[in-house]
């Protein structure tokens, strides 16, 4: 055998087996530094599957999913019970004598990864009642935008006949709707390989840059969030019911919530509106020490509060309606 073809033959042989090593050092060197950051499995509301368990495929145009009905089971790591109705809640009869609250959101009202008791819908409740009858309806959704937010008041929650919704918006809220993705391998890395996320965030970046088109549709879709967010409001006060927005911040002490240019301007709408919002990044600050204190899963970024945040929110917004109690009457109709 020639030179040559040994060369060859080595480097067949080697390839296979040096180009793994080489991807798993990588991945632990990313590892090792803390680099690419992963975003958190377990708080992945398109890791699971539509077809089983506490959510499945919604029949209703432009919601995409929804929480199965009369279910119990756990779901990231706590047991989730869901109505009659599909929410996370228990059932409600007729309006009587009490006060509704319905409260609108995604995994952060819903509240991922606490007790069913301990999201702030519930807690608000325990508060309320300290001085007057009043039911407070969770209605949220894990994964849903401010779109998927109005659709379901509209299709859903609207039978409940509130006096008041509080909707709880993030930073991605006006963004359009996720579209659930299927299991499959390449989610579990993007899921769990800080290498693939590396790469994969990388070449997004390039992409952005590179493409004014895409900036373009960004601006674009924020705008139609925005815009529905306007329409959502008039339609409220239209029906004679007040809203009350709670705005969620990252729970990652790196940042600055009020640099969120997104956020900024969902602040400048609701300002145009006179639409009443409580920002709850001064909320935690006010209580003193890290945001990352009211975070389920400190020092990782993220924006879902423990159960110590939840009691935070749910205490603010109690406040709120204590200085703002007509918030809690139901209005006349707008004509």
């Amino acid at each position: 055998m020639t030179k040559r073809r040994k060369t060859i033959l080595f480097a067949a042989i080697l390839l296979p087996i040096s180009l793994p090593a080489a991807l798993v050092l990588a991945e632990f060197i990313l590892r090792a530094t803390d680099a690419g950051k992963l975003r958190n499995p377990v708080l992945e509301p398109f890791a699971i599957a539509l077809d089983g368990g506490i959510h499945r495929v919604s029949q209703i145009p432009n919601l995409y999913w929804e929480l199965a009905p009369n279910q119990r089971e756990k779901f990231q790591g706590v047991w989730v019970t869901t109505n009659s109705r599909g929410f996370r809640d228990r059932d409600y009869g007729p309006r009587a004598d009490a006060a509704r609250v319905v409260v609108l959101g995604d995994s952060i009202t819903f509240g991922a990864a606490v007790a069913q008791d301990e999201a702030y819908p519930q807690a608000l409740a325990r508060l309320l009642n300290r001085r007057r009858k009043a039911e407070v309806i969770n209605c949220a959704v894990s994964g849903y935008n401010f779109i998927q937010y109005a659709v379901n008041y509209e299709r859903k929650a609207r039978a409940y006949d509130p006096d008041l919704v509080v909707v709880g918006l993030f930073g991605d809220d006006v963004l359009p709707p996720y579209v659930p993705r299927e299991k499959s391998a390449w989610l579990w890395l993007e899921l769990h390989s800080r290498l693939y996320l590396t790469v994969k965030r990388y070449l997004e970046t390039t992409s952005l840059r590179l493409s004014a088109a895409q900036e373009f549709q960004t601006h674009e879709a924020n705008m139609a969030g925005l815009n529905r967010v306007i329409q959502f409001v008039n339609e409220l006060r239209g029906e004679g019911r007040s809203v009350l927005f709670v705005l969620h911040p990252g729970l990652d002490d790196r940042e600055r919530p009020e640099d969120n240019a997104v956020m900024n301007d969902v602040r400048h709408t609701l300002d145009l509106l006179r639409a009443p919002y409580i920002d709850l990044a001064q909320v935690y600050r006010a209580r003193g020490g890290s945001l990352s204190r009211f975070s389920t899963n400190p020092p990782v970024a993220n924006p879902h509060p423990n159960a110590l945040g939840h009691e935070a929110i749910a205490e603010a917004i109690d406040a709120y309606l204590q200085a703002h109690p007509e918030m809690l009457v139901r209005a006349k109709k707008e004509k």
